[in-house]
């Protein structure tokens, strides 16, 4: 079920509540402290599955405390690099931004504030935590200090993977169960 040397993730889904869209946030659960590499497989794999949900071309925020590159915050540098592979379609048909703050991603006025003018703030696809405490607390914190619904699931297996999380009601079980089926449809879960 699992990839030789392969990296899985949880990419949980969430609907905007003012807005007719999806936004994606991994890793939401399973890598602890992940390394450059292991970063550059969750956004793949994160990436597959926004493509499965029909985004061609996502817009990912490569999230880290600041928006700029900090050589004393190894995530902003990690983020710098993925942002580059970005630029250089290491990833497919992708734009990428980092690394950046919260506000930043979330806000184009926030962004033009502290200099930064990119198509990506304020209209992400996918945020790209940089550790698995981020990934949950935001996850759990959308969900009940947000309000908002989730569904999510695991990525970079040769088959699809729900996990039993205790913050996913039961309708939307049933939207996960839907999404695997999706998934396996359009091309299966492993990147």
């Amino acid at each position: 079920m699992l990839p030789k040397g392969g990296v899985i993730s949880l990419v949980s889904l969430f609907q905007l509540l003012k807005r007719e869209k999806l936004i994606l946030v991994t890793d939401t659960f399973i890598n602890n402290n992940p390394i450059l590499v292991e970063k550059q497989q969750i956004l793949t794999n994160a990436l597959q599955l926004a493509r499965i949900l029909g985004i061609e071309t996502p817009k990912v925020a490569v999230l880290v405390a600041i928006e700029q590159v900090n050589p004393g915050i190894p995530s902003t540098l990690d983020a710098a690099v993925l942002s580059k592979m970005g630029e250089r379609r290491q990833f497919g048909k992708a734009i990428m931004e980092g690394p950046l703050d919260i506000d930043c991603a979330l806000s184009k006025v926030a962004a033009g504030r502290k200099g930064l003018q990119s198509i990506v703030t304020g209209n992400v696809d996918i945020y790209l935590v940089p550790e698995i405490d981020t990934g949950h607390l935001l996850a759990e914190a959308l969900v009940f200090f947000g309000k908002m619904e989730t569904a999510g699931m695991v990525m970079g297996a040769s088959k699809p993977v729900l996990m039993n999380l205790p913050f996913v009601s039961a309708e939307n079980r049933q939207v996960e169960i839907a999404l695997a089926c999706l998934a396996c449809r359009k091309g299966g879960t492993n990147g």
